[in-house]
């Protein structure tokens, strides 16, 4: 159960900087029921996240395979964002997940631990992480978990289409998960999300509106009123 998992024994680094218990929000349980939905009716994952800023999506993800990971053997789970910079935060999610964790009794033994990888050796389960910027990536790898993080502003779409999203075999349990916000139209991200919308191929389109999270809302002033053509909208 990755939200009980992620609720007793996982924290994660708040905006300010604290860290904190990861109790999922609205936007991570919507994803999760959505996860829970496509397994039970493909047996795999695989998920187009069209999303707001700063929702959580990354870092639900990253805990959610981490989970995975760490509980099942002969699990490679790869991670990659559209730059280095958004690699690494990823990849530091990870080792705050490894690191700072309350489950000394779930911790599996650490094997090569590097900016690049944290392997498990016992499990022969291990992370890897790298950026999109990097042309041919995981070509020759046999991938059970992909995170493809920022899609619609990755450079070299079409050729990580054609060589790293291949790499996940089409079994049962193995997961890619597709998240980004909206870059405009016509790029590799959104023809995935219209063709997922319309029922075309394996992926299934998630989206999750910018309003569901509390801190983009605030309280109207008092002498605030709605136009006259914005009382006809309602």
């Amino acid at each position: 159960d990755f939200e009980y998992f992620a609720r007793r024994q996982l924290v994660i680094r708040a905006k300010d900087g604290q860290l904190i218990p990861f109790n999922l929000n609205k936007a991570q349980i919507y994803l999760q029921s959505r996860i829970d939905e496509q397994l039970k009716t493909s047996g795999k994952i695989r998920l187009a996240i069209l999303k707001g800023r700063q929702q959580g999506l990354s870092t639900y993800i990253g805990g959610y395979l981490y989970h995975r990971t760490i509980t099942r053997k002969g699990t490679l789970t790869f991670i990659f964002a559209h730059d280095a910079d958004g690699s690494g935060s990823l990849y530091k999610m990870v080792q705050t997940y490894y690191n700072d964790g309350n489950y000394d009794d779930l911790k599996p033994a650490l094997g090569a631990s590097s900016q690049r990888e944290m392997s498990f050796p016992i499990l022969n389960s291990s992370y890897k992480v790298g950026t999109a910027g990097t042309s041919g990536l995981g070509r020759s790898k046999t991938i059970q978990q992909l995170h493809w993080s920022e899609v619609a502003y990755s450079p070299n779409c079409e050729e990580h289409a054609m060589g790293i999203m291949q790499a996940v075999p089409d079994l049962p349990n193995t997961a890619i998960f597709l998240e980004s916000t909206s870059n405009g139209q016509g790029d590799f991200f959104h023809r995935t999300c219209m063709q997922a919308l319309s029922g075309e191929g394996d992926f299934e389109l998630v989206f999750i509106p910018w309003y569901w999270q509390d801190e983009y809302k605030r309280q109207k002033p008092d002498n605030w009123e709605l136009l006259p053509e914005e009382r006809e909208l309602l």
